[in-house]
């Protein structure tokens, strides 16, 4: 139980200021960091994870590992440690690091890049290939000298985590969900699993579609397990390098035929691999030519898409410790992508407190433009309500509001022109970590992140649990389990967006374009309908009076300005702008026409 759930709630759950969460976000990642343990801390954005994670590494005798989703995001690490007085590295990337994988740089090599996109690793490539950057090239000497002076904390990417020897001995800080990192999708694995066949003569498949075709027959499944057992589920990098280029394979390309063998239809498009399920649930006896081949990693044969999925957990069993920091946690998602058995601990009681923390602290209103799910992945995105929307927060709030949207949105927004009515805006995946909207004091949030049915099949999948889709919209439901995992990809990525406004500096208010909102976190305020210029015709009238100011316009200049072919038209936008009070009109005495102000 959480420092916060022991303690007696008043009516709103939550009381003080803004360093009371602080404090209890201190609270809960001393006792995760100092238990030496798998935990992962739930705390809200503006709750001050991140910043006291550094500040309690700080303090500490221990060596850590900060693993974040993106680059960008090192240099908020380096500021942090810089500030709480931290030595610190930044792992070595090839792609940052070498110029032998930057296509800007004369010294690009296409071969070393290929090899890398087989699985090859970057080390052994430089090792076995003359690559123009050696002797001398930055990335193989930072790793040469990386040891030497051992940092207090090194800052990477979460795939970071593969590398034993970082993480070994150091408490591991993994910031916000990490599973999208350690998958891999492979549509070409038709091509991967044929290249792989033909390069092997003792497994007895001649390419893909033989094996999917032959599959029942146990003679020749026994000789490829027997294969598998002498040599195993994957391949050594040397192999991929000796290769011909057009010959070459996926690293996993062993563990794809191995998938292949082993999957078991679920049902919905997609089939399970054996080794997703537990022992019992397989079935397979110890004396069983399936048995002995036990892999870390895990699979979903999606069959409608042609793809394979891999998911490969990092060994983190190393480390001293591994600390989750996630504003909206799924912990059996969280336990599944990194291995790791976690226990959960919250700064806030997400059903009691967050509503409190959002309005009193944050100083965030929300407000619900849409009874809708709004699942812009389809591509069926309503740009023409969406700008009227944008414009009609503009005008009542007085400026441009900032947007989060999915990034299909984005790019229609783009191609609209749309984005010209907002000021900052970003797509779902670059808010998380993200704290450049804490200043903006008006904000919209178009559409839910609903990834499809696919990925959250997929993950079920891989958790070994078929799961399917039923109903539209607000009533679409995967059964219990499989609702955990589209809340994860839906409700709490919408959490996200709307709590990375205010922060506590500002008060901000947040219009919601979907029904998506986590009614145990979120209070609604109140239902908005900004939609009064849902035509381009009444947002090119609005555009020029806005402009002309206090010289107004005529309903002749408006006709002409605004390319309408009808006066009627005009008469009745400006009618319904005066009846909402936004717009007043002087009767000039004499044979002249009526002049029509802006007046908001």
């Amino acid at each position: 139980m959480s420092k916060l759930a022991s303690q007696p709630n008043n009516a709103t759950g939550i009381s003080g200021s803004l360093d009371a969460v602080y404090e209890r976000t201190e609270d809960c990642l001393e006792r995760a960091i100092k238990s030496f343990d798998s935990k992962i801390v739930e705390g809200p954005p503006g709750g001050g994870k991140t910043t006291t994670a550094f500040k309690i590494a700080s303090r500490s005798s221990e060596a850590f590992v900060y693993l974040t989703k993106r680059e960008d995001l090192y240099e908020q690490g380096e500021r942090l440690s810089d500030e709480f007085d931290l030595s610190h590295e930044i792992i070595p990337s090839p792609h940052r690091d070498c110029p032998s994988f930057d296509e800007d740089s004369p010294q690009f090599d296409p071969e070393a890049k290929s090899l890398y996109d087989f699985g090859v690793n970057a080390a052994r490539i430089h090792a076995e290939l003359d690559l123009d950057c050696s002797p001398n090239c930055e990335y193989m000497q930072k790793w040469e000298t990386f040891d030497d002076d051992p940092a207090d904390i090194i800052i990477g990417h979460y795939k970071h985590a593969y590398l034993s020897s970082l993480i070994e001995d150091r408490i591991v800080i993994i910031d916000e969900f990490p599973g999208g990192a350690f998958e891999r999708e492979f549509n070409n694995a038709d091509a991967m699993i044929s290249r792989f066949l033909r390069s092997v003569d003792r497994i007895p498949f001649d390419d893909f579609l033989d094996l999917i075709e032959n599959r029942d027959d146990l003679d020749r499944v026994k000789a490829v397990y027997a294969w598998f057992r002498r040599n195993g589920v994957g391949t050594d990098d040397r192999t991929i390098i000796e290769a011909n280029e057009n010959d070459r394979y996926h690293t996993l390309a062993p563990f794809l035929t191995y998938t292949v063998l082993n999957t078991i239809k679920n049902g919905n498009g997609f089939e399970v691999p054996w080794f997703n399920l537990t022992g019992i649930e397989a079935g397979f006896e110890e004396s069983s030519p399936f048995s002995g081949l036990e892999t870390e990693r895990l699979a979903a044969v999606d069959r409608e898409q042609q793809s394979i999925h891999v998911l490969t957990p990092p060994d983190l069993s190393g480390a001293r410790g591994v600390v989750g920091l996630d504003g909206t946690p799924t912990p059996m998602m969280w336990e599944l992508a990194t291995g790791e058995d976690f226990d959960h601990l919250s700064v806030l009681d997400r059903e009691k407190e967050m509503s409190a923390y959002v309005r009193d602290f944050l100083g965030v209103t929300v407000k619900q433009t849409n009874e809708h799910l709004k699942p812009y992945h389809g591509g069926h995105i309503t740009e023409n309500r969406d700008e009227a929307i944008l414009y009609g927060v503009e005008v009542k709030e007085g400026q441009k509001p900032a947007l989060i949207a999915p990034e299909k949105a984005l790019e229609a927004y783009r191609e609209a022109g749309i984005l010209d009515r907002t000021g900052l805006s970003m797509n779902y995946a670059q808010v998380l970590s993200s704290n450049d909207f804490k200043g903006e004091p008006v904000g919209v949030i178009h559409g839910a992140p609903h990834p499809g049915n696919q990925p959250v099949k997929k993950w079920a999948a891989y958790f070994g649990i078929p799961v399917d889709g039923e109903g539209e919209g607000m009533n679409k439901t995967y059964g219990e389990f499989g609702d955990e995992i589209y809340r994860h990809f839906v409700h709490n990525q919408v959490l996200q967006a709307i709590l990375r406004f205010g922060r506590g500096e500002s008060d901000a208010t947040v219009y919601v374009n979907t029904a998506a909102i986590p009614d145990d976190s979120i209070e609604v305020d109140s239902m908005a309908n900004p939609e009064l210029f849902n035509s381009p015709n009444k947002r090119k009238i609005a555009d020029h009076l806005r402009d002309a100011g206090a010289d107004g316009a005529t309903k002749k200049d408006l006709k002409k300005t605004a390319e309408i072919e009808s006066m009627t038209t005009v008469e009745n936008i400006l009618y319904d702008f005066r009846d909402k009070g936004l717009v007043e009109d002087e009767v000039v005495p004499g044979p002249y026409p009526t002049v029509y102000r802006w007046s908001r």
